[in-house]
């Protein structure tokens, strides 16, 4: 089955593809089959689920016995699904670790497969396994060859994983640190101390998980023992490395143990695996190995605003945040901040990973997180149309991104005590070149901005400084943030050959700072605390500035959010008579 619509302006987050797929990887020359569903409504940056059940089950029997798809159909815009099945009618479960040509090597080329974003999108911070009996074997044989991949496991009745695997596979270093790898282990992380939530539910039909318990208790350093409804709950209780970036309550291991609920795929308990564990659980890249989190619900858990409303002749998507500072207070004018999404995501997936909305919450400002239309990526992608902001005019009578934003802060104004003197924009990755765009093109508007891993990309360079909106002459204080594991896309260190350079000279000419930007390329570097490496040009005021994030992939994180605020936003306001800077911290 196989349907395709183009982008309709009235509903742009209509599913453009729809159905059950076979697809196919290659496993050391052999040719394995596996089974995509995709639900019509499911919206980008879905989950993906991936299904294993046991042994002589087909994909074909999972898709319609599991029950995976009857809830995917229940929960609007929620999850892909890819059904796996064992070669010849069996799972390997007495496979050796590190088998290039067995069923976890099958298991994670699907997962590599579901990465490629040609039919669907699902984001990297929402991947789960699903396994039962023999499949759920191979299921935890899987996440701990590669346990920064995923963000959530889910056994019913699986065989247990051999002593052997789970010795091998716990001591070797971990290579894939959720977004970059480390071939030379230069972290140090050994698989076997990388986090990752796991129910498991023993059927004694089928036998008990004993050894994968072990592994997931002492992976997730789940020091804490208490009965609960389900079963057993381990937690951890001693402090994570990056307290600010990853949430401990994350770290857990369900125990229970079930009569009968590996009959059947284990349907009967779908509902439960999904709503009450896996979707609770999310791993952002930003950290060596990824940065567990509780998902929160913009609306349920942080009282947003959401809006679908019509602006250009395009729905447009967006939340709005009012902190209870700003509700209890009416009359005093407050701080606010556009936060942008990079491409294929949305503004709920960007208020995730950001942590743009505690920091609004702690310091009392508004934020309006946008949701770009689907489009084409702008220079020579092959995916699916994904969420994409159109500040180069690429999408055919696509939305006026200008319009919108200015839209945006006409109606939020209307409605809030808003200080138009302290406006604010920072966006990751296309978000960032967004940042980039807005801030040259409405000066006006902005007193900082903050592009973070969105230098203006040597391939769209001339036609992005060509735009007529960017004809202004007004400067604007910058800050641009880098990681320096993303030099597949971004060069950390600047040069004047390379996108960062030309991105830093260009706001260098803008700001009007005098000199030569690249002089201060080679020493005006300094090194602060943890992972943080800066670069700033004063006038007297830091009106640029750019930083490179050690062990950071082409991610953003909350520390970095928390430093754009503390030390940039808040210190600057745009008044009539033009820049302002208040430098708090030295106060």
């Amino acid at each position: 089955m196989h349907n395709f619509r183009k982008v309709d302006p009235q509903k742009p987050y209509a599913t453009l593809e729809w159905g059950l797929f076979e697809q196919h990887v290659t496993i050391a020359k052999k040719n394995r089959r596996f089974l995509t569903c995709i639900p019509d409504g499911v919206r980008p940056s879905a989950a993906g689920i991936f299904i294993l059940g046991p042994d002589g089950s087909s994909a074909e029997a999972l898709f319609a016995n599991s029950g995976w798809r009857e809830l995917a159909d229940s929960e609007p815009g929620g999850m892909v699904l890819f059904f796996l099945e064992p070669e010849n009618g069996s799972w390997n479960t007495a496979e050796q670790y590190g088998f290039a040509e067995g069923d976890t090597a099958y298991v994670n080329a699907v997962f590599a497969k579901a990465c490629e974003r040609l039919h669907y999108c699902v984001h990297e911070s929402k991947n789960y396994l699903y396994g039962v009996r023999e499949g759920g074997c191979i299921a935890h044989m899987a996440a701990m060859a590669e346990p920064a991949l995923y963000a959530g496991l889910v056994t019913v009745g699986a065989k247990d994983v051999s002593d052997k695997y789970c010795a091998a596979c716990g001591k070797d270093f971990c290579r894939n640190l959720d977004g970059f790898v480390d071939p030379d282990a230069r972290k140090g992380i050994r698989k076997g101390e990388i986090p990752l939530p796991v129910w498991i539910v023993d059927d004694p039909e089928y036998g008990r998980a004993e050894n994968a318990l072990t592994h997931w208790i002492r992976a997730n350093c789940a020091d804490n023992v208490v009965e609960c409804a389900a079963g057993t709950e381990y937690t951890r209780t001693s402090s994570v490395q990056y307290p600010a970036n990853q949430d401990g309550s994350a770290y857990r291991v369900y125990r229970s143990e079930w009569a009968g609920a590996a009959r059947k795929y284990g349907a009967a308990h779908i509902v439960r695996f999904w709503e009450g564990f896996l979707s609770c659980h999310q791993r952002w890249m930003a950290d060596p190995g990824g940065s567990l989190r509780l998902a929160q619900d913009l609306v349920r858990d942080y009282g947003m605003e959401y809006h679908f409303e019509e602006i250009g002749g395009w729905m447009r998507e967006w939340y709005v945040y009012i902190p209870e500072s700003i509700r209890s207070e009416p009359d005093k004018k407050a701080p606010l901040v556009f936060a942008l999404h990079g491409y294929s995501c949305t503004g709920e997936i960007y208020a995730g990973n950001s942590g743009w909305p505690q920091i609004a919450r702690e310091h009392g400002f508004i934020l309006v997180l946008p949701s770009a239309v689907p489009g084409p990526l702008g220079f020579g992608s092959d995916n699916m149309p994904l969420p994409s902001w159109n500040f180069l005019h690429h999408i055919p009578n696509g939305p006026d991104e200008f319009l919108f934003f200015r839209e945006l802060l006409r109606r939020v104004s209307e409605q809030y005590p808003v200080d138009a003197a302290r406006v604010y924009v920072t966006g990751h990755s296309q978000g960032g070149m967004m940042t980039h765009a807005l801030a040259l093109g409405m000066p006006e508007m902005f007193a900082a901005a903050a592009p973070c891993s969105g230098v203006i990309v040597s391939s769209l360079y001339d036609d992005f400084i060509a735009l007529p909106e960017l004809q202004h002459g007004v400067p604007v204080p910058v800050w641009m943030f880098a990681g320096q594991e993303e030099q597949w896309l971004i060069d950390a260190e600047p040069r004047m050959d390379n996108a960062t350079g030309k991105t830093i000279a260009l706001w260098h000419r803008r700001n009007r700072l005098g000199g030569n930007a690249e002089e201060r390329f080679q020493d005006h570097w300094q090194r602060r605390q943890k992972r943080w490496l800066d670069l700033c040009y004063e006038n007297p005021e830091p009106m640029l500035r750019y930083t490179q994030v050690e062990y950071l992939p082409h991610a953003t994180m909350p520390e970095m959010s928390r430093r754009i605020w503390d030390e940039h936003f808040s210190l600057w306001s745009r008044t009539a008579d033009g820049l302002e800077y208040t430098n708090h911290l030295t106060q």
